[in-house]
């Protein structure tokens, strides 16, 4: 019976890892970790401001991945808050994709103010196919951490008092569905 533990145990440690895209000899991965422009938005207008037409105004600095209620002191907001950065379209051009490892619980993304789609769900990846134009691209990411039981992944037994985006994002070229 242990044996059995130990190897689920060992075969579950980084289970996430075996869905993250893989860079390849004929793809590239650009990871998208590190400071992100964000902006909480507590009265919940952001949406109907289309904050995602233009560049978010009254930002804050924050890394990705991170907890943002620890980064910001943020404890118990479980509201909106907007992501953004700008990305580079890769080395070559192509075809490309955006990819997250995980939002906590709901995200909406758009590129250049064109809306890419829509996520629901904790603990799982998503992305889209993307078309990057030449020179800089704005990515922007709302995740709303409003969430209920169904929103829960399979196993799972509380809910995390934190929200939002603790992710890996990547720019993959040329694009794939996860696994990848």
């Amino acid at each position: 019976m242990r044996a059995v533990f130990a190897l689920l145990l060992f075969a579950t440690h980084d289970a996430a890892a075996l869905l993250r895209p893989q860079a390849a000899e004929s793809r590239s991965l650009s990871s998208l970790d590190g400071a992100w422009r964000v902006q909480i938005d507590a009265a919940g207008v952001g949406a109907a401001q289309r904050w995602q037409s233009a560049p978010l105004r009254n930002v804050s600095s924050a890394p990705v991945p991170s907890t943002l209620n620890d980064v910001l002191e943020l404890d118990g907001y479980f509201g909106a808050v907007w992501y953004e950065r700008t990305v580079f379209r890769p080395p070559g051009g192509g075809a490309s994709a955006v990819y997250f490892e995980h939002a906590t619980a709901n995200a909406e993304v758009w590129l250049n103010g064109e809306r890419l789609g829509s996520h629901r769900g904790v603990g799982l990846p998503f992305g889209w196919p993307v078309a990057l134009g030449a020179g800089q691209n704005r990515l922007t990411v709302r995740v709303d951490g409003e969430r209920n039981w169904q929103d829960l992944p399979p196993g799972a037994t509380t809910m995390s008092k934190y929200v939002l985006f603790y992710l890996r994002s990547s720019v993959l070229s040329p694009p794939c569905s996860p696994p990848c």
